[in-house]
């Protein structure tokens, strides 16, 4: 279908709908543009090659018409589309040829995709991952080679990965590697950073030359402004929410509380009095909606929630 809309764009014979529907695909991913652009790329050189072909045929036809005059100008004719037909087949070969090297290159790459909602996919190997919204993975359709290898394109995700000693299980982000045998952790991209936090076994996060080994309940920030690894402990379990459901807060910051509602909820929270951010609240929330869990926070604390479209203040 893209393929399609794509050559339809380079003959300029894309309807506007199909325009739009091309633009939306390209600003989707950075991917897709890099392959509009390579696409874009061997038809200017094909058409560029046939052209140069059928210059070059003009000269040519011009010098023939000087020495035989008006002999064979049937002959001549043909001869002359003939070179039309070679530069045409040209252009689709050489078109073709590229299509047939994109399959070639990533001839089994699947993609897992998630928008406002959870999902939970199987690898090849019978890992697992659960996908948080928003969230897009990519990775093969059989894991061959020396590694086994996924990236984590946007979002967040949480690994539960199959042991296998003789294929070490890679997943590559925007700024980091990640490297495990077998083990279950989370990791949360977002636009300038990569945060991966540990439940079970050994992950080695890499950013360029520098390495960081963590175990469970620790966690690092892979920062793109900061070159430093620094291991943190995990102070709260709401890394897992999504996949729990649960908010569990044991003596948590009523900031850091916020701050997980607002991405969960797509909200956005404001304590607006700075001297209840740091009041902590011992808690579980069991799949319960956002209103409930505000009454509880105002409650517990004596606070008033104000709401203004998408915004609640705290007071």
């Amino acid at each position: 279908m893209i393929d399609e809309l794509i050559i339809k764009c380079l003959l300029e014979e894309s309807s506007e709908t199909e325009k739009l529907t091309l633009k939306n695909w390209l600003d989707r991913d950075a991917e897709n543009q890099k392959y509009f652009e390579e696409m874009e790329l061997i038809w200017k050189t094909s058409k560029k090659l046939g052209l140069q072909h059928l210059e070059d045929e003009d000269i040519a036809w011009k010098k023939f018409n000087m020495r035989v005059a008006e002999t064979k100008p049937k002959q001549a004719k043909l001869l002359k589309l003939s070179w039309i037909n070679v530069a045409a087949c040209l252009i689709v070969m050489l078109t073709l040829s590229w299509f047939t090297y994109q399959q070639l290159k990533s001839p089994s790459q699947m993609v897992g995709q998630t928008l406002a909602n959870t999902k939970i996919i199987s690898l090849p190997d019978g890992s697992t991952v659960t996908l948080n919204k928003y969230t897009r993975i990519n990775f093969p359709e059989k894991f061959t080679g020396e590694y086994r290898g996924v990236k984590l394109v946007a979002g967040e995700a949480f690994f539960s990965i199959k042991p296998d000693k003789d294929s070490p299980f890679v997943i590559q982000t925007e700024n980091t590697s990640i490297r495990v045998v077998g083990t279950s952790f989370n990791v949360k991209c977002t636009d300038e950073k990569t945060e991966v936090t540990v439940e079970t076994g050994v992950v080695e996060v890499t950013k360029k030359e520098r390495s960081i080994e963590l175990k469970p309940g620790e966690k690092v920030v892979v920062d793109d402004h900061y070159s430093s690894l620094q291991k943190q402990n995990v102070t709260d379990s709401f890394y897992n929410y999504y996949i729990t459901k649960e908010f569990v807060a044991n003596s948590t910051p009523l900031w850091r509380l916020v701050e997980v509602l607002n991405d969960t909820y797509d909200v956005k929270i404001i304590i607006k009095n700075e001297r209840v951010k740091n009041l902590k609240l011992t808690t579980t929330f069991k799949d319960e909606s956002l209103e409930s869990i505000i009454d509880v926070i105002t409650e517990t604390f004596q606070l008033k929630a104000t709401k203004e479209n998408n915004l609640i203040i705290l007071q």
